[in-house]
């Protein structure tokens, strides 16, 4: 006895079960021998082939409202093993992005079928002690949040992205002088960087390479944290406003 989904374009299905539209909760039926084709239509078309169901409807509770349903249609979903319960998850989310390099697709899918079998096998789990499962998105959320948890933003200045604009501004910055090297020293001068925000203003301003190298503004103060060289007029400014060079 078996009972599964099918495509419509399988070898030898009936070509007249699908002529013609359906409505919300119609069911369309060919019978050969003990097989049955059913075509059922809820929300999309669920077509089902069994060897051991007849083409009758049943009520059910749904989430909201109690709905007819096909017996073949109720029986696969309360015994759908994991392996056809994966299949259907994984063809909601299928590899769009085209590349040239081969392995990219079977890297995403394996990546996307672990994190499916995660999700399985943790509402098995849940469902066990009486807890609610939990969708896809949430459980990727959570292991995103696992993995990224450790690395401590705040308080790591190597690893300090100075390429986010709210980190910049939300966090506390504090101005200090170059550090000196021993190539300044010997020679007796001050170390000097280029001000961010000047060189940005005048690249912003449409000036050529060698105008901003002929203007550019050379400090002797910085953002430790940011590691960018910063005049003390830039320095608030640099610090308080996302688009800086305004």
């Amino acid at each position: 006895m078996m009972v599964g989904t099918c495509r419509r374009n399988r070898v030898s299905m009936p070509a007249d079960l699908f002529k013609g539209r359906q409505r919300a909760g119609d069911l369309d039926y060919r019978r050969k021998g003990q097989l049955l084709a059913t075509r059922w239509f809820d929300k999309r078309e669920v077509v089902n082939l069994s060897s051991f169901h007849l083409p009758q409807l049943r009520e059910t509770q749904g989430r909201f409202e109690v709905k007819q349903k096909p017996l073949a249609v109720i029986d696969f979903a309360n015994f759908i093993s994991g392996v056809d319960h994966s299949d259907q998850l994984l063809s909601f989310l299928p590899m769009r992005q085209k590349s040239q390099k081969w392995w990219k697709k079977p890297f995403f899918h394996l990546l996307t079928l672990a994190t499916i079998q995660t999700n399985i096998l943790l509402n098995k789990h849940r469902r066990q002690h009486g807890k609610r499962p939990m969708n896809l998105a949430s459980v990727v959320k959570d292991l995103i949040v696992s993995m990224v948890s450790h690395i401590d933003v705040e308080h790591d200045a190597d690893r300090h992205n100075v390429n986010l604009p709210l980190a910049r501004i939300k966090e506390r910055h504090f101005i200090q002088l170059c550090p000196e090297t021993d190539g300044a020293q010997a020679r007796g001068k001050k170390v000097k960087h280029q001000c961010k925000v000047c060189a940005d203003k005048a690249k912003k301003a449409g000036q050529s390479r060698v105008q901003r190298k002929n203007q550019r503004k050379q400090t002797t103060t910085w953002c430790p944290t940011c590691k960018v060289g910063l005049c003390i007029d830039c320095f608030e400014v640099y610090h308080t406003r996302v688009d800086y060079t305004s």
